[in-house]
């Protein structure tokens, strides 16, 4: 450590520790902590700072409010108990055949911004950005019975929503990663429109979270056992859509396979699509339109590798994170 980089450190922590400072505030100085500690390779202060960052912006966001598993659990058991194979063969023909969406899907900070950006650097893509149309509509589709007819109208209006926002284009990517648990729901809806499941090592994973400050009011992002909680259930209802939806109409990769083999996975993520390769999709970072997410600066680099196992560098510290390490690579 040099002595600009200490004096700048003391800086901040004098920053942290003045009273006055609104909590917010404190909670986003103790992110740029454990940046600074980890840039520098002091890692147990990068994961004191990250884990004091959390209570800040957890008290911040929910105050003495605990984040309520057993909704989350039943949510995912209702979508697991109504939308199985018998739901599909009955319902079959409820949707629209249109070909236009294309969702990525997967864990938070598992690697969808970065497929969305390879996706929409080709000249016949477009994004639509992170819509929160199918979790808004759940409810008022099924309500006391599913309606098949009401289904399609609401389907109808979402494909007009996709056309205002890219028009002319032939797909459009809904990159909105908590999607996973709305599935059953989209596959139903629109049947022939393509899924993207995008996996990343559920340490790293978790991690990401823990260590990116997050302006949304996601109320499990704070707490180490509430992320694990969310990690696990992401898995079980990812297993159920698994066994019904056709390959053909979901596609899985891993972050790890994408950033390591980058052409490879992009020109299957455009031959999935169905359409022609387009030489632009191997530079995602020289798309221009808005990412309105904390990973906005990272889809501004080109892509690397040195995200791969970085929880290895934190492990004596990752708490709650350890009961995932039986897991490995997904």
């Amino acid at each position: 450590m040099v002595s600009s980089d200490l004096s700048l450190v003391v800086q901040m922590e004098r920053i942290a520790e003045e009273p006055s400072l609104p909590l917010r505030h404190r909670g986003y100085v103790e992110y740029a902590l454990g940046k600074a500690f980890a840039d520098l390779g002091d890692y147990q202060s990068a994961m004191i700072r990250y884990d004091a960052a959390n209570r800040e912006i957890r008290e911040q966001k929910l105050g003495r409010t605990e984040f309520d598993v057993t909704v989350y659990r039943k949510d995912a058991d209702f979508a697991i108990r109504n939308m199985d194979g018998d739901f599909f063969d009955r319902f079959q023909h409820a949707g629209l055949p249109d070909e236009l969406p294309v969702f990525v899907v997967g864990m938070m900070r598992s690697g969808t911004t970065l497929v969305e950006q390879i996706l929409s650097s080709h000249g016949e893509i477009g994004a639509a950005g992170e819509q929160r149309f199918w979790s808004e509509q759940r409810g008022a589709i099924f309500g006391d019975a599913f309606d098949p007819n009401h289904l399609r109208g609401v389907t109808a209006n979402y494909l007009k929503i996709l056309g205002a926002i890219a028009p002319g284009k032939s797909r459009v990517v809904d990159k909105l990663p908590e999607n996973y648990a709305h599935l059953g729901l989209i596959h139903a809806a629109l049947p022939n429109a393509r899924i993207i499941h995008v996996r990343r090592h559920p340490i790293d994973t978790c991690l990401s979270i823990w260590t990116t400050p997050n302006s949304s009011r996601v109320p499990w992002t704070n707490e180490k056992r509430d992320i694990v909680f969310v990690f696990k259930e992401y898995l079980r209802i990812m297993q159920h859509w698994r066994g019904l939806i056709r390959s053909d109409r979901l596609l899985e990769i891993d972050y790890e396979v994408l950033v390591t083999d980058p052409e490879r996975v992009s020109r299957q993520l455009i031959e999935f699509c169905g359409l022609p390769w387009d030489d632009r999709c191997l530079h995602p970072e020289k798309n221009e339109r808005a990412v309105a997410t904390p990973s906005d600066w990272q889809v501004r680099q080109p892509i690397y590798r040195t995200a791969m196992e970085r929880w290895r560098q934190y492990e004596p510290w990752l708490g709650e994170f350890v009961e995932l390490s039986e897991m490995g690579a997904l």
